[in-house]
């Protein structure tokens, strides 16, 4: 801990709470002249920000450039300009990205999305060189922003010395987020570069990264490489499954809009400071006295506090209101505190009239722009408004089941019989594993007829205590799945799975141990409720009697278990085909044959959920389905009684809800990407 002040004392607390008692700011308001005999001129090739541009400047298109965007956007939606999404099942990582170039032949990645995070530009250049042989060198800019050639001895050339200045051909070229603007490469004919597409990102950036491939539809080519997080928000902004170059600009040119909208509040308070400036400037230009008392006093007029109170900061209502009723404000506050200096009328009438005049330039662009938006109406940069914003803080808590009287466990001689046998007696006390859920919330959604035939549980598993009227629920008192009976299950029979009770289990478990009295093997289970986990009832090591064998084919008979323990994830693609098939759903990916059957409606449009009437097409998956209704509420609702939450993300959720595989078996991940 001595260390540990010391460091905070000394280096940490210094520099982090350093204040001063005011700050000055400049901005782009503060760059253009009043004076139309000192214009100023500036050049921008995008126009989408022109809105934030200040109001006392305006932008001027060439007339034989006004076409530019709509020819781009025609370019970037042909067919010829692809689109890909890495899957959600994986973490996208900068070697990831750089294995998808290699395995899809692309030699320019323009990270206008900065997806490469893990990794300076440096290390991108030597990683690409590892991983692809087929690179002889890779193009950069160093962290000098000097434009680079590595080559595969790990050696740096500045690229205009470099020999590779006219061998392109063989180069990877990657250009990050910074410098996606302004670079000018002379890339060889046929050349597809890779777009990555990240969070937020505007029309103006993804359009200036695109144009670094001069000849973009006329020998050059992209493809758009997204982050998951971005594919599922351009899928939910899109009517179709295809996504494609159009449904990307519709996206990005939402977040433009966005972008453009939050910076209004900006360019207001901006517009608002500025104001403050001339005016003090107007006011000091005429003022007879000592040159340091008049640049102390504009000083002061222009600057901002930066030490606020906490009182300021916190003891004021957090009330929002239309930001077009709260920015005059803005402008009369700024503007009293110059008129407490300022005696002379023509000098009064003269802030008013610079003030009026910038505020009625505001007052137009806001009501074109944000009429209806919501601000709150503290004049509060971004940093303060996040951190005074109200949060509700949610902290879960569980609300427990209440008193109940429990059944006394036992252990019945039908049970034994069973397990001497190797088959169920009739005797005993046995139900579908459906019965669990009986006399819970979801009997209503249950269809327990169609949970199959292999998969059964005691009566003491099932009876966990003793309901006093008809009216109670067991939603509380489900017992968790953890011991497994197998029975049979050799080539003359199927097998059947038997879910015992723990108090079972214990009083038999001596008897499995010795492995020549029973016909049943006993095995743990777990539900996968986490990625990667393991349900043990596979594991060999965990059977009793000891088993070797690691051929028993769990993952037709796991389904029923599966929904009954409330499994949230999967450890293979053959076990979620199953458990899909079980529950009647076909999920994308499709082959073309079931997405022909699709087209002829016969598969749900929203979770691929295939009624009874419909199954009877040839290659139908999902035949040994019983389900007449759609399941995926049942589903759901047993995974949330299983669970303290059911994630949205994960395997079981992903098929019924969105009617998607998350595993994909060997080769089927790339068409997917």
């Amino acid at each position: 801990m001595a260390v540990i002040d010391f460091w905070l004392a000394k280096f940490v607390y210094p520099k982090e709470s350093k204040q001063f008692e005011g700050k000055m700011t400049c901005t782009s308001w503060d760059l253009v002249s009043e004076n139309k005999k000192r214009l100023t001129t500036g050049f921008s090739g995008t126009n989408d920000s022109q809105n934030l541009l200040p109001a006392l400047i305006s932008q001027n298109d060439l007339p034989q450039l006004e076409n530019t965007n709509r020819e781009l956007e025609t370019i970037l939606t042909r067919p010829e300009m692809l689109y890909r999404h890495f899957p959600s099942d994986k973490k996208i990582t900068s070697k990831h990205i750089l294995e998808q170039l290699r395995d899809s032949g692309i030699k320019v990645l323009l990270d206008c999305g900065a997806l490469m995070l893990q990794l300076n530009n440096d290390q991108v250049a030597f990683a690409w060189l590892e991983i692809d042989p087929a690179l002889e060198a890779v193009v950069f800019f160093n962290m000098k922003n000097v434009l680079t050639v590595k080559n595969k001895d790990g050696n740096d050339c500045p690229f205009e010395l470099s020999p590779f200045r006219e061998r392109l051909d063989v180069c990877g070229i990657y250009l990050d987020d910074e410098h996606t603007r302004g670079t000018d490469l002379k890339l060889p004919q046929g050349f597809r570069a890779a777009v990555t597409i990240g969070s937020g990102l505007t029309r103006d950036k993804m359009v200036q990264a695109c144009m670094r491939m001069r000849m973009l539809g006329r020998g050059h080519f992209v493809t758009f490489w997204a982050s998951n997080e971005v594919h599922s928000k351009i899928k939910s902004l899109s009517e179709s499954e295809n996504i494609g170059g159009q449904e990307v600009l519709n996206w990005v040119q939402s977040n433009s809009k966005k972008f453009e909208e939050d910076g209004m509040i900006y360019w207001t308070n901006s517009a608002v400071n500025y104001c403050k400036k001339r005016g003090a400037e107007f006011i000091f230009t005429g003022f007879s006295g000592e040159e340091e008392t008049k640049f102390r006093q504009l000083g002061e007029q222009c600057s901002e506090a930066e030490i606020v109170s906490l009182i300021d900061t916190y003891c004021h209502a957090r009330n929002e209101s239309p930001f077009i009723e709260i920015f005059p404000m803005w402008f009369k506050a700024a503007k009293s505190d110059l008129t407490k200096i300022s005696s002379p009328a023509d000098t009064d009438h003269q802030l008013k009239t610079n003030f009026d005049a910038i505020e009625k330039l505001c007052r137009d662009r806001i009501h074109k722009i944000i009429p209806n938006k919501l601000h709150f109406s503290q004049r509060l940069d971004e940093e303060q408004e996040r951190e005074l914003e109200k949060e509700i803080e949610q902290e879960s808590e569980r609300q427990l089941p209440g008193r109940a009287n429990p059944y006394e466990p036992t252990v019945s001689n039908a049970l034994v019989q069973t397990l001497c046998k190797g088959q169920i007696v009739e005797d005993l006390d046995h139900f579908d594993i459906a019965e669990v859920f009986s006399c819970t919330t979801v009997k209503d959604k249950l269809q327990p007829e169609c949970w199959g035939d292999w998969v059964f549980c005691t009566g003491d598993f099932q009876k966990t205590v003793i309901r006093e009227s008809a009216r109670d629920t067991t939603t509380g008192f489900l017992r968790p799945v953890n011991w497994i009976v197998k029975l049979g299950g050799n080539s003359s029979n199927t097998a059947i799975l038997l879910a015992i009770s723990p108090f079972e289990a214990n009083e038999l478990i001596s008897h499995f141990q010795e492995g020549n009295t029973f016909k049943a093997t006993l095995h743990q289970y777990n539900a996968r409720i986490l990625s990667n986990q393991s349900i043990l009832i596979d594991n060999p090591r965990l059977t009793l009697p000891s088993s070797n064998s690691t051929h028993d084919p769990w993952d037709a008979l796991l389904p029923p278990l599966s929904l009954c323990g409330g499994t949230l994830y999967f450890g293979t693609p053959e076990e979620e085909d199953a458990f899909a098939n079980w529950i009647g759903i076909i999920p994308r990916p499709r082959d073309g044959y079931l997405q022909k059957r699709f087209n002829e409606d016969l598969i749900h449009p929203k979770n691929g959920f295939v009624l009874p009437a419909n199954r009877n097409f040839e290659r139908c998956p999902i035949s040994i389905s019983a389900f007449q209704s759609d399941p995926g509420s049942l589903v759901a609702d047993i995974c949330r009684i299983r669970n303290p939450h059911f994630p949205k993300y994960s395997h079981v959720a992903n098929i019924i809800l969105n009617g998607k595989k998350s595993l994909l078996p060997p080769g089927a991940e790339a068409a997917e990407c």
